[in-house]
């Protein structure tokens, strides 16, 4: 579900990942941070800081080619040894960071082989627990049976964009990539972000997943606030990119809160006040203010066309 999402992407030579792992296995990780900071600037060439020691790799050969500077922090990056005995073999190591604290997608590619490597934030982090990506898209009402609809007709394709199915459905393009994102936290379905397709992977039987793993605490502080009528949308705007939502709370210390979706839905960019998003960022989930503010104008939206 986290690999459909936008993503800041860049290469790095084997050696450096090499490089990256023996500093790793020199030192003892027992002080903190224990992070990877990768510094990012158009046209020039990413370097990986490793905390706490400030040790800096800069990658060789190849340059970042975002049209803006970034800087990302990760953890749990032990998790990266897995590599060490196939990076003699390979051409080129792709990376894809959503953001500090979030998943990280690794792309190994040799003449022989290609292997995927998706990591969350750091290595206790459950990011696939109480739904924290299908929170993380603009709020569409999806009937069970469209959701059936759409289901079946992954099934039995070889994959599909969300362009395709749109047009073979006949549903709105928010409709089809929130269910398809319903379906990939469902564990039935999956992004495939080198063909930039879904497809079919059915991993659980029918209601495997538990209720504690999909129903978020934070959702139900969220409705309350819309409840009390203590949340209010200031401003929408859209374009051809996608919709810019602001809003702020109503109460003794008021929350301004901001969210960008895409096209499909997908926040791109979100922003709080608040002391939780202040100090987690994303990394835990979006807070209790953004899932208002989402639900919110998912509300308005449908009263407008009811």
């Amino acid at each position: 579900s986290a690999s459909a999402f936008p993503k800041t992407s860049f290469n790095l030579s084997p050696t450096t990942v090499s490089d990256l792992i023996v500093v790793l296995e020199q030192h003892k990780d027992n002080v903190s941070p224990k992070s990877l900071r990768f510094i990012l600037n158009p046209g020039e060439l990413p370097i990986i800081e490793i905390e706490p020691w400030a040790i800096r790799l800069q990658e060789p050969n190849h340059l970042f080619s975002g049209s803006k500077p970034q800087n990302f922090r990760i953890w749990g990056r032990k998790r990266l040894m897995v590599l060490k005995d196939m990076l003699p073999y390979v051409s080129k190591v792709g990376v894809d960071l959503l953001g500090s604290g979030l998943p990280s997608f690794w792309k190994i590619t040799s003449k022989d082989f290609q292997l995927d490597l998706g990591l969350s934030g750091w290595s206790s982090n459950d990011w696939a627990s109480q739904a924290k990506f299908s929170l993380s898209s603009e709020g569409v009402e999806i009937d069970q049976q469209k959701l059936t609809r759409i289901a079946a007709l992954l099934k039995d394709s070889e994959g599909l964009t969300i362009s395709a199915a749109t047009k073979l459905t006949g549903f709105s393009r928010n409709v089809v990539a929130t269910a398809l994102q319903q379906l990939c936290a469902k564990g039935k379905a999956m992004y495939d972000f080198h063909k930039e397709i879904y497809r079919w992977r059915e991993l659980f039987p029918a209601d495997f997943i538990p209720p504690s793993k999909t129903e978020n605490p934070r959702m139900k502080k969220a409705l309350k606030l819309i409840a009390k009528e203590k949340i209010v949308i200031s401003n929408r705007t859209s374009d051809a990119e996608g919709v810019q939502i602001k809003g702020h709370t109503l109460q003794k210390s008021p929350q301004a809160i901001s969210i960008t979706f895409d096209i499909d839905g997908r926040a791109v960019k979100s922003n709080c006040s608040c002391f939780e998003f202040k100090k987690t960022g994303l990394s835990k989930g979006p807070c209790e203010h953004l899932i208002a503010l989402m639900k919110l104008n998912e509300l308005e939206k449908e009263n407008e066309n009811p």
